[in-house]
């Protein structure tokens, strides 16, 4: 499992667009407003992907699982915060994970992250939560 991180109109977005364009699959996305900014997104980058499942669906499997094989999720904690209507202040994963980053976004979050790379080792969250990315 990949997370890709970092504050609003980051390139987060982009980031899932291509890994579903290279790996197959669908975005899973807040609405039908944003699966047509998704599709738009994706066309101007030249990247073909599936239209995006929207959380309705999704929450309410209104897609056809046997041709589903993975998800993009664009903005998990709106999903989760969503189907709980509490806020979520902490989650874990199973399973590796791998920090997704990119230098198309340093220039606009140089203060919120210092050096924007992939992170594969398993000490990032420690590094990510005292701000330490070395």
């Amino acid at each position: 499992m990949k997370i890709v991180g970092g504050g609003i109109a980051c390139g987060k977005t982009t980031i899932i667009i291509k890994q579903c364009a290279e790996e197959g699959g669908f975005i899973v996305c807040e609405n039908r407003q944003a699966a047509r900014s998704i599709v738009d997104a994706a066309r101007e980058l030249g990247l073909t992907i599936n239209f995006p499942i929207t959380f309705d669906d999704f929450e309410n499997k209104h897609y056809h699982p046997e041709g589903v094989e993975k998800f993009h999720i664009d903005n998990a904690d709106l999903l989760l915060e969503r189907m709980t209507k509490v806020p979520i202040e902490t989650i874990s994963v199973q399973g590796p994970i791998k920090k997704m980053m990119t230098e198309e976004n340093a220039h606009l979050h140089e203060d919120y992250i210092k050096n924007l790379r992939e992170i594969k080792d398993e000490d990032w969250i420690n590094r990510y939560v005292k701000g330490e990315w070395t």
